[in-house]
């Protein structure tokens, strides 16, 4: 999928995504041609990069988080990342992910 229907997709602007894959958020390939495709799946990324931002969660926690996005479990690894201001974070995730 190119970087344009991306966008489109998940509601952002390009600039949003070309930011995300500055921050090593989000991947994309190149063709050949040099024209960048983003794999699928890259709409949900973008969708739970929001939400994490909107809760509060700086760029570099949710750099670490997103591994354990998938997963649906919480390892003691995911709670050290998020530390003490987990209780907050989690709660505003979870008012983002029901809006």
């Amino acid at each position: 999928m190119r970087i344009g229907e991306v966008a489109a997709k998940a509601g952002v602007g390009v600039r949003v995504l070309r930011s995300y894959e500055q921050q090593d958020l989000l991947h994309s390939i190149r063709s050949p041609g040099g024209r960048r495709q983003d794999p699928a799946g890259a709409v949900e990324r973008v969708g739970l990069i929001q939400q994490l931002c909107a809760a509060g969660l700086p760029s570099r926690i949710v750099r670490e988080v997103l591994p354990f996005a998938g997963s649906g479990e919480v390892s003691p690894r995911l709670l050290e990342l998020l530390g003490p201001n987990v209780t907050a974070w989690i709660g505003r995730w979870r008012t983002c992910d029901s809006a």
